[in-house]
């Protein structure tokens, strides 16, 4: 019976098709993106939860941002658009989803 291997390279650890074949693993990858928003025209007497409040009634929060473009991205599949201005429009989708929020501050300075 032939095995189809070159005379003694059967059983040589050093052939490629010998060679240990490479443990998959999972990995986890954490993102942190950090924007600075200056707020003018804040009352000085403001508490911590005062002047989050004044920011979110100002700006969006990064949270906010990702749930907008995933709502923009689901009306142009409702209208059978997968691309926009050459970004493929499901693989956006799944970019927006499984954000969550790990901190938010906002400080006197």
């Amino acid at each position: 019976m032939s095995d189809n291997y070159p005379p003694g390279a059967a059983h040589d650890p050093r052939a490629p098709y010998n060679e240990p074949r490479p443990v998959e693993t999972d990995v986890v990858a954490k993102e942190w993106l950090v924007k600075e928003t200056y707020l003018t025209d804040i009352p000085r007497d403001l508490d911590e939860r005062e002047m989050r409040e004044a920011f979110v009634d100002q700006w969006r929060t990064p949270k906010q941002i990702i749930d907008t473009c995933m709502k923009i991205c689901l009306q142009l599949l409702a209208e059978h658009r997968t691309f926009f201005a050459g970004v493929n429009i499901r693989d956006l989708i799944l970019d927006c989803e499984g954000w969550e929020y790990d901190e938010f501050s906002v400080e006197r300075i």
